[in-house]
């Protein structure tokens, strides 16, 4: 009898751009008022514009704590801080895996998982496969 073969857990990990248009959009905000703030010497402006930029740092810390774990039993989403909700799926079916759907996700290189889960559908963009990540 030949034993039977159990596939290591597949951890995934969100790619921290994957917002890629809203980070520039944040830092853009930032730069700009930072610039208005130190031409015109406006203290508030300069103080406003760090706001943008702490979004940014959040954006990127949460995207960096998002892991998703698939085993032969189960699923786990964590969504890491500032949320920190954990989700166990049992009995998942996962239809595909695609990468490289857009030139944005070539650049990112992440892709785009979904679950199928009876009459849900999960869908996590951004991810990079954690062994990717390992490599570079």
């Amino acid at each position: 009898m030949t034993p039977t073969r159990q596939n290591p857990p597949i951890s995934f990990r969100r790619h921290i751009f994957y917002r890629l248009p809203l980070s520039v959009g944040l830092a853009a905000l930032n730069g700009s008022l930072l610039s208005l703030g130190m031409a015109i010497h406006a203290d508030i402006l300069t103080i406003i514009s760090f706001v943008p930029l702490l979004w940014l740092i959040g954006l990127i810390i949460h995207a960096a704590r998002f892991t998703l774990v698939i085993t032969p039993y189960l699923i786990v989403v964590d969504e890491g801080v500032p949320i920190g909700q954990r989700r166990i799926i049992k009995r998942a079916f996962v239809r595909e895996y695609r990468i490289y759907r857009t030139l944005l996700d070539v650049l990112t290189d992440s892709g785009t998982l979904e679950l199928h889960i009876g009459d849900e559908t999960l869908v996590f963009s951004g991810l990079t496969p954690f062994r990717a990540l390992c490599a570079k």
